[in-house]
Protein backbone atom coordinates (compact mmCIF):
# COMPACT_ATOMS: atom_id res chain seq x y z
CA UNK A 1 0.00 0.00 0.00
CA UNK A 2 1.45 3.68 -0.82
CA UNK A 3 0.27 6.58 0.63
CA UNK A 4 -0.36 9.07 -1.56
CA UNK A 5 1.16 12.33 0.12
CA UNK A 6 4.24 9.44 -0.13
CA UNK A 7 4.18 9.08 -3.96
CA UNK A 8 6.76 11.34 -5.28
CA UNK A 9 5.16 12.76 -8.01
CA UNK A 10 2.52 14.17 -5.09
CA UNK A 11 5.15 15.22 -3.26
CA UNK A 12 6.18 17.35 -5.87
CA UNK A 13 3.08 18.79 -6.75
CA UNK A 14 2.55 19.70 -2.85
CA UNK A 15 5.72 21.27 -2.57
CA UNK A 16 4.73 23.50 -5.72
CA UNK A 17 1.26 24.33 -3.93
CA UNK A 18 3.28 25.43 -1.05
CA UNK A 19 5.20 27.30 -2.46
CA UNK A 20 3.59 28.70 -5.15
CA UNK A 21 3.55 32.51 -5.11
CA UNK A 22 0.37 33.72 -6.69
CA UNK A 23 -3.23 32.29 -6.20
CA UNK A 24 -3.49 31.43 -9.89
CA UNK A 25 -0.11 29.51 -9.41
CA UNK A 26 -1.55 27.34 -6.48
CA UNK A 27 -4.65 26.60 -8.30
CA UNK A 28 -3.15 25.10 -11.53
CA UNK A 29 -1.14 22.95 -9.33
CA UNK A 30 -4.29 21.86 -7.03
CA UNK A 31 -6.21 21.10 -10.52
CA UNK A 32 -3.05 19.12 -11.57
CA UNK A 33 -2.54 17.51 -8.06
CA UNK A 34 -6.71 15.99 -8.26
CA UNK A 35 -6.15 14.84 -11.67
CA UNK A 36 -3.39 13.02 -10.53
CA UNK A 37 -5.42 11.23 -7.82
CA UNK A 38 -8.19 11.11 -9.69
CA UNK A 39 -6.38 9.27 -12.84
CA UNK A 40 -2.96 7.84 -12.61
CA UNK A 41 -2.56 8.01 -8.90
CA UNK A 42 -6.62 6.41 -7.92
CA UNK A 43 -4.54 3.35 -6.71
CA UNK A 44 -3.10 5.64 -3.72
CA UNK A 45 -4.24 5.05 -0.25
CA UNK A 46 -5.18 8.48 1.02
CA UNK A 47 -4.12 9.99 4.22
CA UNK A 48 -6.05 12.64 5.29
CA UNK A 49 -3.54 13.73 7.57
CA UNK A 50 -0.98 14.02 5.13
CA UNK A 51 -3.49 16.06 3.37
CA UNK A 52 -4.31 19.41 5.15
CA UNK A 53 -7.27 16.31 6.94
CA UNK A 54 -10.41 16.22 5.75
CA UNK A 55 -12.66 17.92 8.36
CA UNK A 56 -15.95 15.50 7.84
CA UNK A 57 -15.81 11.56 8.67
CA UNK A 58 -16.37 11.11 4.82
CA UNK A 59 -13.82 11.74 1.95
CA UNK A 60 -14.74 15.07 0.83
CA UNK A 61 -12.34 15.65 -2.27
CA UNK A 62 -13.15 19.49 -1.85
CA UNK A 63 -11.14 19.30 1.82
CA UNK A 64 -8.46 18.28 0.19
CA UNK A 65 -7.53 21.96 -0.47
CA UNK A 66 -3.80 22.44 0.25
CA UNK A 67 -3.61 25.71 -0.54
CA UNK A 68 -3.58 26.34 3.31
CA UNK A 69 -4.23 30.08 3.15
CA UNK A 70 -0.35 31.92 4.09
CA UNK A 71 -0.65 33.35 7.46
CA UNK A 72 -0.93 37.24 6.12
CA UNK A 73 -3.69 36.39 4.23
CA UNK A 74 -6.04 34.71 6.63
CA UNK A 75 -5.11 37.42 8.66
CA UNK A 76 -4.27 41.02 9.22
CA UNK A 77 -1.10 41.40 11.38
CA UNK A 78 -3.66 44.22 12.85
CA UNK A 79 -6.59 44.72 13.92
CA UNK A 80 -9.32 43.55 16.05
CA UNK A 81 -10.42 40.34 14.12
CA UNK A 82 -11.02 37.78 16.61
CA UNK A 83 -14.95 38.20 16.48
CA UNK A 84 -15.05 37.87 12.53
CA UNK A 85 -15.54 34.45 11.16
CA UNK A 86 -12.55 34.96 8.72
CA UNK A 87 -10.63 34.77 11.90
CA UNK A 88 -12.32 31.69 13.17
CA UNK A 89 -11.70 29.87 10.07
CA UNK A 90 -8.12 31.40 9.54
CA UNK A 91 -7.04 30.23 12.77
CA UNK A 92 -8.03 26.82 12.49
CA UNK A 93 -6.92 26.59 8.52
CA UNK A 94 -3.67 27.94 9.84
CA UNK A 95 -2.86 25.41 12.72
CA UNK A 96 -3.06 22.89 9.79
CA UNK A 97 -0.58 24.49 8.01
CA UNK A 98 1.33 24.95 10.89
CA UNK A 99 0.95 21.33 12.04
CA UNK A 100 1.99 20.04 8.74
CA UNK A 101 5.10 22.28 8.09
CA UNK A 102 6.18 20.89 11.20
CA UNK A 103 5.83 17.62 10.27
CA UNK A 104 7.58 17.89 6.81
CA UNK A 105 10.58 19.27 8.58
CA UNK A 106 11.75 15.06 9.13
CA UNK A 107 11.06 14.63 5.29
CA UNK A 108 13.31 17.54 4.20
CA UNK A 109 15.84 16.49 1.98
CA UNK A 110 18.81 18.80 3.57
CA UNK A 111 19.24 21.31 6.06
CA UNK A 112 18.02 24.21 4.12
CA UNK A 113 14.55 22.80 3.48
CA UNK A 114 13.87 21.95 7.27
CA UNK A 115 15.24 25.40 7.73
CA UNK A 116 12.53 27.08 5.50
CA UNK A 117 9.67 24.82 7.04
CA UNK A 118 10.32 25.66 10.52
CA UNK A 119 10.74 29.36 9.55
CA UNK A 120 7.75 28.97 7.49
CA UNK A 121 5.90 27.80 10.51
CA UNK A 122 7.16 30.22 12.55
CA UNK A 123 5.68 33.14 10.71
CA UNK A 124 2.07 31.47 10.85
CA UNK A 125 2.54 31.26 14.58
CA UNK A 126 3.84 34.51 15.01
CA UNK A 127 0.74 35.84 13.65
CA UNK A 128 -1.61 34.02 15.80
CA UNK A 129 0.25 34.22 19.38
CA UNK A 130 -0.02 38.10 19.03
CA UNK A 131 -2.54 39.19 22.43
CA UNK A 132 -5.96 39.14 21.34
CA UNK A 133 -5.05 35.42 19.63
CA UNK A 134 -2.55 33.59 21.58
CA UNK A 135 -5.11 32.00 24.20
CA UNK A 136 -7.04 30.84 21.60
CA UNK A 137 -3.88 29.62 19.36
CA UNK A 138 -2.50 27.92 22.64
CA UNK A 139 -6.29 26.16 23.07
CA UNK A 140 -6.07 24.73 19.84
CA UNK A 141 -2.20 23.20 20.59
CA UNK A 142 -3.37 22.00 23.53
CA UNK A 143 -5.92 20.05 22.88
CA UNK A 144 -4.45 18.87 19.50
CA UNK A 145 -1.60 17.54 22.16
CA UNK A 146 -4.62 15.82 24.24
CA UNK A 147 -5.76 14.09 21.40
CA UNK A 148 -2.19 12.60 20.47
CA UNK A 149 -2.30 11.00 24.10
CA UNK A 150 -5.54 10.63 25.49
CA UNK A 151 -8.05 10.94 22.85
CA UNK A 152 -10.65 9.62 25.33
CA UNK A 153 -9.92 12.66 27.54
CA UNK A 154 -9.98 15.16 24.16
CA UNK A 155 -13.42 13.12 23.62
CA UNK A 156 -14.60 13.97 26.54
CA UNK A 157 -14.14 17.70 26.63
CA UNK A 158 -15.32 17.88 23.22
CA UNK A 159 -18.69 16.41 24.48
CA UNK A 160 -18.56 18.76 26.96
CA UNK A 161 -18.20 21.85 24.97
CA UNK A 162 -20.49 21.19 22.70
CA UNK A 163 -23.14 20.44 25.82
CA UNK A 164 -22.15 24.01 27.25
CA UNK A 165 -21.48 25.93 23.80
CA UNK A 166 -25.14 27.84 23.12
CA UNK A 167 -25.68 30.52 24.61
CA UNK A 168 -22.76 32.92 24.08
CA UNK A 169 -20.85 33.63 20.74
CA UNK A 170 -17.68 32.74 22.74
CA UNK A 171 -18.82 28.92 23.97
CA UNK A 172 -20.09 28.54 20.40
CA UNK A 173 -16.82 28.85 18.62
CA UNK A 174 -15.37 26.78 21.42
CA UNK A 175 -17.28 24.33 20.23
CA UNK A 176 -16.69 24.68 16.82
CA UNK A 177 -13.09 24.51 17.74
CA UNK A 178 -13.14 21.55 19.41
CA UNK A 179 -15.40 19.79 16.71
CA UNK A 180 -12.62 20.87 14.41
CA UNK A 181 -10.01 18.97 16.19
CA UNK A 182 -12.15 16.28 16.79
CA UNK A 183 -12.33 15.80 12.89
CA UNK A 184 -8.93 16.69 12.33
CA UNK A 185 -6.96 14.55 14.82
CA UNK A 186 -9.27 11.60 16.48
CA UNK A 187 -7.27 8.57 15.44
CA UNK A 188 -10.76 6.57 15.62
CA UNK A 189 -12.00 8.63 12.78
CA UNK A 190 -9.01 8.43 10.61
CA UNK A 191 -9.11 4.64 11.36
CA UNK A 192 -12.90 4.68 9.93
CA UNK A 193 -11.71 6.85 7.02
CA UNK A 194 -8.97 4.62 5.62
CA UNK A 195 -11.46 1.80 6.23
CA UNK A 196 -14.06 3.69 3.60
CA UNK A 197 -11.46 4.31 1.38
CA UNK A 198 -10.84 0.40 1.02
CA UNK A 199 -14.48 -0.05 0.94
CA UNK A 200 -14.46 3.11 -1.76
CA UNK A 201 -11.36 1.62 -3.71
CA UNK A 202 -13.03 -1.68 -4.19
CA UNK A 203 -16.42 -0.31 -5.43
CA UNK A 204 -14.71 1.40 -8.09
CA UNK A 205 -12.85 -2.41 -8.76
CA UNK A 206 -15.86 -3.45 -9.21
CA UNK A 207 -17.32 -1.36 -11.76
CA UNK A 208 -14.24 -1.62 -13.72
CA UNK A 209 -14.70 -5.40 -13.49
CA UNK A 210 -18.19 -4.52 -15.19
CA UNK A 211 -16.73 -3.09 -17.56
CA UNK A 212 -13.31 -5.62 -18.05
CA UNK A 213 -13.23 -6.82 -21.82
CA UNK A 214 -10.49 -9.54 -21.51
CA UNK A 215 -10.09 -12.75 -19.52
CA UNK A 216 -6.86 -11.03 -18.29
CA UNK A 217 -8.09 -7.73 -17.27
CA UNK A 218 -11.36 -9.63 -15.49
CA UNK A 219 -8.92 -11.63 -13.46
CA UNK A 220 -6.43 -8.99 -12.74
CA UNK A 221 -9.00 -6.91 -10.89
CA UNK A 222 -10.50 -9.88 -9.49
CA UNK A 223 -7.06 -10.92 -8.15
CA UNK A 224 -7.00 -7.08 -6.78
CA UNK A 225 -10.75 -6.71 -5.18
CA UNK A 226 -9.87 -10.38 -2.98
CA UNK A 227 -6.40 -8.71 -1.90
CA UNK A 228 -8.19 -5.48 -0.68
CA UNK A 229 -11.04 -7.32 0.68
CA UNK A 230 -8.83 -9.83 2.57
CA UNK A 231 -9.99 -9.45 5.95
CA UNK A 232 -7.26 -11.54 7.70
CA UNK A 233 -5.22 -8.57 7.23
CA UNK A 234 -7.60 -5.99 8.50
CA UNK A 235 -6.98 -4.30 12.02
CA UNK A 236 -9.48 -5.26 14.19
CA UNK A 237 -10.99 -1.73 14.17
CA UNK A 238 -11.89 -2.46 10.37
CA UNK A 239 -13.67 -5.29 11.16
CA UNK A 240 -15.80 -3.58 13.90
CA UNK A 241 -16.25 -1.21 11.05
CA UNK A 242 -17.68 -4.18 8.74
CA UNK A 243 -20.01 -5.33 11.65
CA UNK A 244 -21.79 -2.41 11.94
CA UNK A 245 -22.80 -1.82 8.24
CA UNK A 246 -23.24 -5.49 7.80
CA UNK A 247 -27.25 -5.13 7.77
CA UNK A 248 -27.20 -1.18 6.68
CA UNK A 249 -29.08 -1.88 2.96
CA UNK A 250 -28.74 2.34 2.79
CA UNK A 251 -24.77 1.81 3.20
CA UNK A 252 -24.71 -0.86 0.58
CA UNK A 253 -26.75 0.57 -2.15
CA UNK A 254 -24.60 3.63 -1.69
CA UNK A 255 -21.19 1.18 -2.63
CA UNK A 256 -23.20 -0.30 -5.36
CA UNK A 257 -23.90 3.67 -7.03
CA UNK A 258 -20.44 4.17 -6.55
CA UNK A 259 -19.60 0.93 -8.36
CA UNK A 260 -22.04 1.81 -10.88
CA UNK A 261 -20.65 5.55 -11.34
CA UNK A 262 -17.18 4.11 -11.60
CA UNK A 263 -18.55 1.17 -14.30
CA UNK A 264 -20.73 4.24 -16.37
CA UNK A 265 -16.79 6.40 -16.52
CA UNK A 266 -14.85 3.75 -17.80
CA UNK A 267 -17.75 3.14 -20.61
CA UNK A 268 -17.72 6.52 -21.59
CA UNK A 269 -13.78 6.89 -21.87
CA UNK A 270 -13.95 4.14 -23.57
CA UNK A 271 -17.01 5.68 -25.72
CA UNK A 272 -14.62 8.80 -26.15
CA UNK A 273 -11.47 7.34 -27.17
CA UNK A 274 -13.64 5.41 -30.08
CA UNK A 275 -14.61 8.64 -31.47
CA UNK A 276 -11.54 10.73 -31.34
CA UNK A 277 -10.57 10.37 -35.36
CA UNK A 278 -7.13 8.60 -36.64
CA UNK A 279 -4.55 11.22 -37.96
CA UNK A 280 -4.54 11.19 -41.01
CA UNK A 281 -0.98 9.75 -42.69
CA UNK A 282 0.30 12.19 -44.56
CA UNK A 283 2.90 10.41 -47.63
CA UNK A 284 5.66 11.87 -49.36
CA UNK A 285 5.54 12.70 -52.40
CA UNK A 286 7.10 10.55 -54.79
CA UNK A 287 9.94 11.90 -56.88
CA UNK A 288 8.94 9.49 -59.64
Amino acid sequence: MTLAHEDPHVREIMQRIGSGTSQAERAAAREELMDYINGPGRHLEIDVMGFARAHLATVDREAWNLEMPDAARSVPAEGPTAATDRSEQGIRQDFLRWIDLRAAVAHGENEIEREQLLERAAEIEHLWTIPQHSQEWNHLRQVHQLWQHDPSKAHELTQAALAHGVGTADGAREARHMVFLREAFDPQRQERLRWQQRHDEISDLQGELAASRTAEETAAIDARIAELYDKDTWPASWKEFEEEVHDDPAYWQEQSERASHRYNEVIAARETESTVPEPELELEESPW
